[in-house]
């Protein structure tokens, strides 16, 4: 049985890390290719203690965690809204109406009304460090 429970922020860090150290494995599709998730299990829980995931949890992880990328990815370029890394959308009694009809329609919003994604810090310092290294690299 898959231990989709129990997902720590360092599991979760962990994870992040494996796939984007490992994002030339990535297919046609944009999906990771089957071995990759199986090195993945290896990689999670070398770096973290606790219960072991299995193929299919961190399988289902990164599904998980790639829908709640595109939510958040999408609330960080709606006009009106700003978005940072402690705080969420950060909404007041200026953008609470706003807020209240945008998650009407986009309802995988609502928990980050006043609340961060703690994945999004460390994706974003692992995209600008990749950004940098390719940068330095045609220097």
């Amino acid at each position: 049985m898959s231990n989709t429970l129990n997902w720590s922020l360092p599991k979760e860090k962990a994870l992040v890390s494996f796939f984007h150290n490992n994002c030339t494995e990535v297919e046609d599709n944009g999906s990771f290719k089957g071995p990759e998730f199986a090195r993945a299990v290896k990689h999670v829980h070398k770096q973290c203690s606790g219960s072991m995931k299995d193929v299919k949890s961190i399988q289902n992880k990164w599904q998980s965690l790639c829908k709640t990328l595109c939510v958040v990815v999408t609330i960080m370029g709606v006009s009106g809204f700003h978005w940072n890394d402690e705080n969420g959308v950060n909404i007041d009694a200026s953008t609470a109406l706003i807020w209240k009809e945008y998650i009407k329609v986009h309802t995988k919003a609502k928990p980050f009304h006043n609340h961060r994604w703690a994945s999004t810090a460390t994706t974003s310092k692992q995209s600008q460090a990749a950004d940098d290294n390719n940068t330095s690299d045609s220097d």
